[in-house]
């Protein structure tokens, strides 16, 4: 009543009084504060609905999980803020645009305004609190289909084109636009199991089969139109029965397709399919030796050779010619050793020992094949995430190779997960981030490691320096869908890609595309 007393002392006089400077700035100061309070009020909504799917935190055990960050103390204020300035607000208003005067009404008008500059500083507040959003660009349609079946097998970038692979087929995108380029149908009632890492001069290689039969033929697609360049058939009595993706099993480096089956590595002309070399395994003193997979790199192919009662051996050959470039035992002593493919070049491999005294290593091989770092990746306190995750015909690895950095994330230890950097020429730790969230997706782009973070509603992007390990920037949050557990993460000149193993109505986008702020 007071304060409403000194801004109009005598109710029915308050059409004659002047405008008074007090009255002037209480009524700017209330007005910009409702404006800033409604705006922070808002947003906080929105986020809540948007990123959470409406609620968060915890009730009576139940955890509704993390809500989006900021937003707790921004709505407790907003709506604290909201109690006096409503009411003050509305009052200063309606009675300014019912006087007699015309100074008072215009005064009206100019706090209705106030309300609408206060949304400026309202957002600014709320950006600041929560972190920058990274808005979609554009996110394709959603799949009609829930089956896990029919789940993503693996995806590519090449030049402005994003490519997601199913069962059925490619489907290409403009990453600009969004607009569907082509589509790559697998013919009559076959299968897509076969995918290459790798893409070149926008052509890349998949394969396919009957089900219940052997994954035999493999094709090379022209990326920038969808064209069949050339089909050729995967002939070995060894060929699996069981038609389920296989990674590294056909892949490109440079001007080669690389065709691998446990008996031989063929290379072969990307754009022609004409070959030029083969590779066989060999022999030891009991039988014949084979592959187990094989993936290239910039311009090599690594690939594990088995023999019977024996260690399995890496070899590296040259990929333009087929040459050898050398061949190492695999350093263990355990009766059983799991080995798989992180990266071609520079050649690293991950080493599982069964055994209760077996141990998980990461090998890195210098270019004449010897060891030059071993890692433990399974140490009780910093145990690395070493596991392979969707996309079973590309799997995504949170491991990763760039500019002489090696790249690992950590599970759960400690009360956080980890991202932390290695010397790849002598293992030497180069530094650790750490964060209270999964890490949903890594990506090594030139100098930078691009990491996800949170939950899959909720997403949060960290841009880390590669050599030192430094944040670059705030964290900002990606405006997009909610995220598959398993999403490929892409950056292509001014755009982030996201590629989502699942895609089904009405939780997933197949596919999501932000820009760089």
């Amino acid at each position: 009543m007071a304060f409403n007393q000194m801004l109009y002392p005598q109710v029915g006089l308050v059409n004659r009084r002047p405008l008074s400077v007090q009255k002037i700035v209480i009524g700017l100061l209330v007005a910009v504060g409702l404006g800033i309070a409604l705006t922070v009020l808002v947003r906080t909504f929105t986020a809540l609905v948007v990123e959470a799917g409406g609620s968060c935190g915890s009730s009576k055990g139940v955890s509704y999980g993390p809500c989006p960050r900021g937003t707790a103390p921004l709505m407790v204020l907003s709506i604290i803020s909201l109690i006096p300035l409503i009411p003050l607000a509305w009052l200063m208003i309606f009675r300014s645009l019912k006087a007699r005067e015309t100074a008072n009404r215009v005064f009206g008008v100019v706090l209705l305004g106030a309300i609408v500059v206060g949304v400026y500083p309202g957002l600014a507040i709320f950006e600041w609190a929560h972190g920058k959003t990274l808005d979609a660009v554009w996110e394709a349609p959603s799949e009609q289909s829930g089956s896990s079946s029919e789940d993503a097998d693996g995806s590519w970038v090449s030049g402005s084109t994003v490519v997601r692979a199913r069962f059925d087929g490619l489907s290409a995108y403009d990453i600009a636009t969004g607009h569907q380029r082509w589509t790559f149908p697998i013919p009559g009632r076959q299968v897509l199991c076969l995918m290459s890492r790798h893409t070149s001069g926008d052509i890349g290689l998949i394969g396919f089969g009957a089900e219940s039969k052997p994954c035999d033929q493999v094709v090379a697609v022209d990326l920038g139109t969808g064209r069949q360049l050339w089909q050729q058939s995967r002939t070995s009595a060894s060929l699996s029965a069981t038609l389920s993706p296989t990674p590294d099993t056909i892949d490109v480096v440079g001007q080669m397709a690389i065709l691998s089956t446990p008996e031989t590595i063929t290379g072969v002309d990307l754009r022609t399919g004409t070959k030029h070399w083969s590779q066989e395994p060999g022999k030891n003193e009991v039988t014949t030796c084979r592959f187990d997979w094989a993936g290239g790199g910039t311009d090599q192919v690594v690939a594990k050779v088995d023999c019977p009662r024996q260690t399995p051996r890496i070899r590296a050959l040259d990929a333009a010619t087929g040459r050898q470039r050398w061949e190492s035992t695999v350093p263990s002593q355990a009766d059983s050793v799991n080995v798989s493919l992180v990266s071609a070049s520079p050649a690293v491999v991950h080493v599982q020992e069964s055994g209760k005294r077996g141990t998980n290593n990461l090998l890195f091989f210098d270019g004449s094949g010897q060891v030059r770092a071993k890692i433990l990746t399974n140490a009780p306190d910093e145990p690395f995430d070493t596991s392979p995750a969707g996309f079973t015909a590309v799997p995504l690895w949170k491991l990763l190779a760039g500019n002489g950095v090696f790249v690992a994330t950590t599970r759960f230890a400690k009360g956080h997960y980890s991202v932390i950097g290695f010397d790849l020429n002598d293992g030497r730790r180069l530094w650790s981030k750490t964060f209270g969230s999964s890490i949903e997706a890594l990506q090594v782009d030139g100098n930078q490691v691009l990491v996800v973070t949170g939950s899959s509603a909720r997403p949060e992007l960290h841009v880390l320096s590669l050599r030192d390990g430094k944040q670059q920037g705030d964290t900002q949050v990606l405006g997009l869908s909610r995220m598959s557990s398993s999403t490929a993460l892409y950056v292509q000149r001014d755009y982030y890609v996201f590629v989502g193993e699942k895609g089904y109505s009405p939780w997933y986008r197949p596919l999501g595309v932000t820009k760089r702020k």
